[in-house]
């Protein structure tokens, strides 16, 4: 009887390291995982703070442009900074994936 007693306290006692691994390994996936979140989460804010600034500068050169450019101009200045902003819209995205 001690014997058998004795072989079911050694298998729950490896089936509880086991579990306490399997429990670590998870645990630090999941710290991992929220440290790759935060780092998104700051570079998303990083861009975000960038796109405003660009759109700041975009009605700035807009204005600029209005009072002092001739149409052509205008329309070049427009296209370039809409290539600008398409851009960044698509580093949005891939920050969000």
């Amino acid at each position: 009887m001690d014997n058998q007693r004795q072989k079911i306290f050694e298998e729950f006692e490896g089936d509880f390291r086991l579990l306490m691994k399997k429990y670590n390994e998870l645990r630090e996936k999941l710290e991992e995982t929220e440290r790759k979140l935060n780092e998104k989460n700051e570079d998303l804010m990083a861009a975000h703070k960038e796109v405003l600034e660009w759109r700041k500068n975009y009605s700035r050169l807009q204005m600029a442009k209005s009072l002092s450019v001739t149409k052509e101009e205008r329309d070049i200045a427009y296209r370039k900074i809409s290539n600008l902003m398409r851009k960044i819209d698509n580093c949005l995205v891939l920050l969000n994936e």
